[in-house]
């Protein structure tokens, strides 16, 4: 254990640090600063725009469309694939295409 003489020392020593300690002094535009904020117009967009800038909601929100676009396209993987040949032969029907008629519509002539 330590001494009492220790133990006073280190008293007067943490009494002493404390003897050229002043009153803090707040800015000058503090009070200025305090009315702009308490006068400031708090629309609900204001508080959307507040909240979804914050990291934390920001980068959840980022990962949870990122998990939704993932699931989306992984849930049915074959629909890219696959071309409709309903579509394709229709689209053939309307522009007159005729896989015949193909090559002597560019015919070169000598």
């Amino acid at each position: 254990m330590k001494d009492k003489t220790e133990i006073s020392e280190k008293i007067t020593e943490v009494l002493n640090s404390l003897e050229g300690i002043q009153r803090a002094t707040a800015s000058p535009f503090l009070f200025e600063k305090m009315q702009g904020r308490r006068n400031e117009d708090n629309g609900i967009w204001n508080i959307l725009a507040y909240k979804l800038s914050r990291p934390a909601v920001a980068i959840s929100l980022s990962l949870v469309i990122l998990l939704v676009n993932t699931w989306l396209l992984l849930s049915n993987p074959d629909a890219g694939n696959v071309p409709n040949t309903d579509q394709i032969s229709d689209l053939a029907i309307d522009y007159h295409f005729d896989a015949s008629t193909a090559p002597e519509q560019n015919m070169i002539l000598p």
